[in-house]
C-alpha cells in the first residue's frame, strides 16, 4: 500500500511540480476551501486523486495565483486610464461605488458594465456640475482623443 502511494505521488508530482492537499492550495491562493471548489467545479483547477484523497497540482496553483495577479493589474490599469477622461474627485467615489455594487459577482463587474456605469454617472455628472468643470473635461478629453494632451 505504502509504495503504491509513492509511486503515484511522485509520477504525478513531476507532472504538476509538486503535489498539495486543497485546504493547503487554498491557504496558498489567498481563498477558502469553499471557492476553490467552485474553481475546481468551473474546469480552471483539476483535482487529482490516490483513491479517495484529493490532491491540487501546484503548477495549476502557480497559474492561478499569476491569473489573480494579472486580473488586479488590469483593474489598475483600467482605472489609470480612465482617469483623464473622467472628473477627478468623483471619479474615486464612482470606483468605489461601482466596485460595492458588484461586490457580490464573481470576477466584479465586466469591461462593458463598467464602462455602462461610468457613463451613466459622467452624464448625470454633466447635469449638475458646474459649466465651467465640464467645458474643461471636454476640451481635456478632446486633446486626448487627438493625441495632444500629455500627463504630468
Amino acid at each position: 500500500m505504502r509504495t503504491d502511494f509513492f509511486k503515484w505521488y511522485t509520477e504525478n508530482a513531476k507532472k504538476h511540480d509538486g503535489l498539495t492537499s486543497p485546504a493547503n492550495a487554498a491557504k496558498m491562493i489567498g481563498i477558502s476551501t469553499q471557492h476553490l471548489n467552485r474553481i475546481i467545479e468551473m474546469g480552471r483547477i483539476n483535482k487529482y486523486y490516490f483513491k479517495k484523497t484529493p490532491f491540487i497540482g501546484l503548477d495549476e496553483i502557480y497559474e492561478e495565483i499569476q491569473r489573480r495577479g494579472a486580473k488586479e493589474y488590469t483593474r489598475e490599469f483600467s482605472e489609470a486610464v480612465l482617469a483623464p477622461i473622467y472628473p477627478s474627485p468623483e471619479l474615486n467615489d464612482w470606483i468605489e461605488e461601482l466596485q460595492q455594487k458588484f461586490s457580490n459577482v464573481m470576477g466584479g463587474a465586466t469591461e462593458e458594465q463598467r464602462r455602462d456605469f461610468f457613463d451613466q454617472r459622467l452624464q448625470e455628472w454633466k447635469k449638475t456640475a458646474d459649466p465651467e468643470r465640464v467645458k474643461l473635461l471636454a476640451e481635456r478629453t478632446k486633446k486626448i482623443a487627438l493625441q495632444e494632451w500629455k500627463s504630468i
